[in-house]
């Protein structure tokens, strides 16, 4: 069992996300307009986009964006499982 981790580690692990993010977001959404369409399409309910006939487009937008958040998120607990095993074991 590891050790818990105070939550100022969680802040700095943070800011060391922030290029993985990127550098895993760039293949997926290719660039930033990308991401924002996501963004976009992530928070339009399914039935507006449906009645606008985009309702395929905001699916798969939206399945990239989980998808990235997927990852970044098991990079962050890859992450902070490592430093919580060598810093504070």
């Amino acid at each position: 069992m590891l050790p818990e981790i105070p939550i100022w580690v969680h802040f700095l692990l943070i800011a060391a996300d922030l290029p993985v993010a990127v550098l895993v977001g760039w293949p997926i959404f290719g660039d930033c307009g990308g991401f924002l369409e996501s963004l976009k399409y992530g928070f339009k309910p399914n039935v507006f986009s449906a009645m606008e006939g985009e309702w395929f487009d905001d699916q798969w937008a939206t399945i990239k964006l989980y998808f990235w958040l997927v990852l970044v998120g098991a990079v962050h607990v890859g992450f902070a499982h490592a430093v919580a095993h060598f810093f504070f074991a």
